[in-house]
This record gives C-alpha cells, structure tokens and sequence, in this order.
C-alpha cells in the first residue's frame, strides 16, 4: 500500500549521518514524504536545512506527529543513532503513533512491540534462516563497496541501477539494508541475521532480482577497514560474486565516524578489495568510483573527481552532483566480456 509517510528525525535532520535513513527516502521518494518531524528544525526551508538534497523539494518540518498524522499514515524512523537504541522519548512517540492508528515502520536494532501497525525491519524472519549453497548467477553483477560506513553505497546503487534502465539494459537492485529497504520496498536487513545466514540471505536476494533482470546492482554494506561492520561486506562479496566493483568514499573523511581508526587511502581501498575478491575465486575488476563531495564547491568537487579517475584510471563522479553517466557508459563498452544477453534481456 502507498501510504502517506512521516519521517521522525528528532532534532538530527541536519546531520546526513545521523539522519540517513530520512535523506534517503527524502532523496528517492520525496512524492511519498508529508512531513518531517523534527522540533528543532520547526518551520524551517528543508533546503536550507539539507542543502544537498533538490532545491525544488517543498516539505513541510514541525514539531509534533499530531500536527499531520492521519490514520494509516506511515511514520518512518529515519535516524539512526549509534548502536541502534531508542531512549525512553523516542520510544514513546513511536508508541503513541501506533495507539493513534499510524503504521511505524522502524528500521533500528531496538524494536518495537510487534503489531499490525508495527513493522521491525531488523526482524529475522524464519525464511532468513537459510544456508548459502552456491548456486549459478546468471546475472551480471555490480558490488558497491566503501572505505567506511555511510559513504554512499546505496545511494550509488540505486542511481547506478537507474541509470543502467535508461541506457537501455534490464537492470534491477537488491536492498541490504534499512533504508534501502524502505526506497525498494523489498529486501532484508542483512546486519540482523545470524552471521552463518547471511550469505544465504544475499544468495537468494540475488537469484530472485534475476528474474527480472540481467544486471543487478547489490547495495554494498559496512567496509572490509571499518572495525565493526566488515562481516557483511565480507558476506556480500561472497555471496553475490561480482563481477565489478564500484568503490565509494566520502572526500576529506580520515576516520571512520565515531571511531578512532583511519581510512584507507583510496588506492589501497581499490587494491584491497580487488585482491580480496580475487583470493576468494572471483573475475572482478573496479569499475567506477562513487565521491560524496557534498562538503566540496564545485570546483574542488570537480578537481577529486579528476585526480581519482586518473589515479586510478577509472571513471569518478559523484553520483548526486555529476550523475553516473560515466560509469554507466564504461559497463557499457565492457559488452564483449559477457555477451549480448547483460545488454538486451537475452542470456548469453
């Protein structure tokens, strides 16, 4: 059902880490947001709030759900604080969002008492509890992969998958985690599942995007560097066998957020997960990188685009600022080594 939806940020609206999950759907589905909830941005320009989203975007920011809420609506948790826990408030405004007959759709780690109005996107399902057996992929294949956690992977995905459509080849995503799941409407959260399903769980994500589609673009998740969440990108690597990489990275950024460890250079990120993948059997080769320059003017955007490109002599862009047009026209010319079938709906 297309609901009408409610995103909840609670005073982190302004904060692209933080309130992730609401830019994302901000970002994709903007014809679905009524509101945003968020009292300390009460009344304020959206974009002069998230400058980096569409300067045409007219949504409207106040206080309090029961200034909009209406029954069936759906209020979206779009922050995501660390570790994933709602305090006391939090929870409580979601609570009584549900008594008043709205459907919460809460994507983080802290659930909410299951109901008919409540939909735990981390909650594992007996279908997640499966092995993965390495079954053929008839597909072609395109990992997002990153020097850290959010730094663009699903938004490169959804706009590398976009843009492969419009060039003409029958391309499709598979969401992998919380907001991505809520822009695709299908998926599964895979840092929820027990760590010996999660392959399974990308295995079949992908063998069900085949069916309709002869490319598919997996959303990367976490980072092979970050020292919490490399398991799921290890998974997804494993699982998903692909056979292109597009490397993310958000200019400027040393550390991993809220973590004292620093970042690859990104050379050595490419080179790292080329021969990580390759260790484990894999015919991959980078084909793009993915630069989050929202900090950058464009001059200086357009300067770490260039570098990187000729660094590492692939395309670089960032995907908002400059599209993925230049990535999309390398795979593209790569047609020979898969054969017609990537291209026009036909398996070769």
């Amino acid at each position: 059902m297309m609901r009408n939806r409610i995103l909840f940020t609670d005073g982190m609206l302004a904060d692209r880490i933080a309130a992730k999950t609401a830019i994302g759907v901000l970002r994709f589905q903007p014809e679905r947001v009524k509101a945003i909830v968020d009292a300390r941005h009460e009344g304020e320009d959206l974009t002069k709030v998230c400058p980096w989203l569409d300067p045409e975007a007219r949504i409207p920011i106040v206080a309090r759900l029961d200034q909009v809420a209406q029954v069936g609506d759906e209020l979206v948790v779009g922050f995501a604080p660390f570790e994933g826990r709602l305090d006391a408030r939090q929870r409580a405004v979601l609570l009584e969002a549900v008594d008043a007959g709205v459907h919460v759709l809460n994507g983080l780690h802290d659930f909410l008492p299951p109901s008919e109005l409540v939909t735990n996107l981390r909650a594992v399902e007996a279908a997640d509890r499966v092995v993965a057996q390495g079954v053929d992929l008839h597909s072609v294949r395109i990992l997002t992969v990153g020097t850290s956690h959010c730094v663009g992977k699903m938004t490169a995905t959804v706009l590398l998958s976009r843009a492969l459509r419009d060039a003409g080849v029958r391309a499709d995503w598979v969401a992998t985690g919380q907001t991505g799941v809520l822009i695709r409407g299908t998926g599964r959260v895979i840092d929820a599942i027990p760590v010996d399903f999660v392959p399974g769980v990308i295995e079949r994500l992908v063998v069900d995007a085949e069916r309709a589609a002869d490319v598919v673009v997996v959303e990367g998740q976490g980072s092979l560097f970050h020292p919490s969440y490399s398991p799921s990108t290890f998974a997804l690597l494993h699982a998903s066998r692909p056979q292109y990489l597009v490397l993310c990275h958000r200019l400027g950024q040393l550390l991993h957020d809220d973590f004292r460890q620093h970042l690859p250079a990104l050379d050595d990120a490419a080179d790292a997960y080329l021969n990580v993948a390759r260790a484990i059997g894999l015919d991959v080769r980078l084909l793009g990188v993915c630069l989050d320059t929202a900090d950058a003017i464009p001059e200086a955007a357009a300067q770490a685009c260039a570098t990187a490109a000729a660094g590492l002599g692939v395309p670089c862009v960032d995907p908002v600022r400059h599209g993925v047009g230049q990535i999309v026209e390398r795979f593209v010319a790569e047609r020979p080594r898969f054969g017609a079938g990537a291209m026009t709906g036909r398996r070769s």
